[in-house]
């Protein structure tokens, strides 16, 4: 019955154009994605306790950690990649060091084997790539590199996977991993790209909730303009 209720939910929201593959998304790709009068509703709701704020991170790379019968795999199910890769598999270009010393940290014993007593199979989590001080557009300063845990995409779903989310976090948080990474780089004297084996450091961590009040902002006059002008 649950799985037939979620499967009702999941086509709605296809329809709705709330998600657009078949990996079920905790949320929406972006805000924009909502249809105008969808996103009205959300606004004139934003400060109710059932909508919970969570930072965006503005990572180098999207990846997936999921376990299936034959153990830890690695893939990018949000970006409809389901392939599973390794970091010995990833394309020999400056694009991939970020996702490359990701897989590193994610093969390593110690990790999978925590992920192994964490995880059931067909449970998959998505995962955000910070590399550098800058792995994005935003500058965040980091003094090392961090993957962090955003939600279950496959496999637990509600409660259940917020309080097993929480309880992953607080495992890996005190993990401090060091890994050689392969990094490629474009060497302007040369004009060729070249590779050199680099020691990275990489730590854990999750988006924050964040408290709404403390932003709070009344659009309910800008909401009565929109409607207006729709009508």
């Amino acid at each position: 019955v649950v799985e037939d209720v979620w499967n009702l939910l999941r086509v709605g929201m296809k329809e709705k154009n709330i998600i657009s593959s078949e990996v079920i998304l905790s949320g929406i790709t972006h805000i924009e994605d909502l249809d105008v009068n969808d996103f009205i509703e959300w606004i004139e709701n934003f400060y109710d306790d059932n909508i919970i704020a969570i930072q965006k991170l503005d990572g180098t790379f999207n990846m997936s950690v999921g376990r299936d019968e034959e153990g830890i795999y690695l893939a990018r199910l949000s970006k409809g990649q389901n392939e599973p890769f390794s970091s010995g598999e990833l394309p020999k270009n400056p694009i991939y060091n970020a996702l490359r010393g990701a897989c590193l940290v994610f093969e390593r014993d110690d990790v999978v084997s925590l992920l192994e007593e964490k995880l059931e199979v067909g449970d998959a989590i998505d995962i955000e790539v910070l590399y550098g001080k800058q792995p994005n557009t935003i500058r965040y300063n980091l003094d090392k590199n961090y993957l962090a845990f955003l939600r279950f995409i496959k496999g637990k779903s509600g409660d259940e996977a917020e309080e097993l989310l929480d309880s992953i976090y607080e495992s890996f948080k005190k993990i401090e991993a060091t890994v050689n990474n392969e990094v490629y780089y474009y060497n302007w004297e040369t004009e060729k790209v070249e590779v050199e084996l680099r020691e990275e450091v990489w730590k854990f961590t999750k988006p924050q909730i964040l408290d709404k009040l403390k932003y709070k902002i009344d659009a309910e006059k800008d909401l009565k303009v929109l409607e207006k002008w729709l009508n």
